[in-house]
């Protein structure tokens, strides 16, 4: 898969049957999480619109390359989003794609408060839209400066 949005994976070489190394590109930049932490405070903003609408086309464009290749990330969060230069343009681009293969995501740490709600239910009907609804938990999350939903979850 070739996406300037999207960290490159160069190969999937498998140890066991149940392990495999994940070998993908260098990216010299600072994730998402890092900027919600540096910038934003409870309830305020972590960037102003023009970066937030920015930060939505790159990652939509990430989910698209990714889903036509007929895959699920699984895992889309701040920390698995980092803003990088590519050329002499900075990008979000979308990393961390060990989960996507994953036979449980239950073996992985994941925001709950970023799940669809159907994951609570039954965990493999996670598909291409969970990945849009992660996006959108973690937009409201920028914009907002809160989770999108707070209190016990439902496990």
């Amino acid at each position: 898969m070739s996406s300037l949005f999207v960290v490159s994976v160069t190969a999937q070489p498998v140890l066991t049957e149940r392990e495999c190394v994940v070998i993908v590109e260098f990216l010299d930049g600072y994730s998402l999480d890092k900027v919600i932490k540096d910038r934003g405070r409870e309830n305020q903003p972590a960037m102003d619109c023009t970066e937030d609408l920015l930060c939505a086309k790159d990652v939509l464009k990430g989910l698209i390359a990714i889903h036509s290749n007929g895959l699920v990330h699984l895992d889309v969060k701040p920390v698995n989003i980092l803003l990088v230069e590519r050329g002499n343009e900075k990008k979000h681009v979308l990393v961390d794609m060990g989960i996507s293969a994953a036979v449980t995501f239950r073996q992985y740490e994941i925001r709950l408060d970023q799940l669809p709600p159907e994951a609570f239910k039954d965990p493999k009907c996670m598909n291409m839209l969970s990945d849009v609804y992660s996006l959108g938990a973690n937009l409201f999350r920028v914009v907002s400066g809160r989770l999108p939903f707070e209190g016990e979850v439902p496990m």
